[in-house]
């Protein structure tokens, strides 16, 4: 496999070119399940969510790790709506 951006002959494992540092195909495909699974695990599990929204902070994905903060917050308090409702 060749690198995008230098052209670099890279191993078909790489997940970015050792010469110029071009993310992959692979890395990019993981890096945006990771993203769709950090949103699924904020709506299904609030307090999980909540540290895969700081997780993408720190990995500045700002947009959806605020983002993922913000749903396990809402879906926090509306968890916790329901609970009190059934009792």
């Amino acid at each position: 496999m060749f690198c995008k951006n230098c052209a670099n002959e890279i191993s078909n494992e790489a997940l970015a070119c050792p010469k110029c540092g071009q993310p992959t195909v692979t890395a990019k495909i993981i890096a945006k399940s990771t993203i769709i699974c950090s949103y699924i695990l904020s709506v299904l599990i609030p307090f999980v969510g909540f540290f895969c929204g700081i997780y993408l902070l720190c990995k500045k994905s700002f947009g959806h790790g605020i983002a993922n903060i913000a749903i396990s917050i809402a879906f926090f308090f509306i968890n916790l709506s329901i609970i009190s409702a059934l009792n």
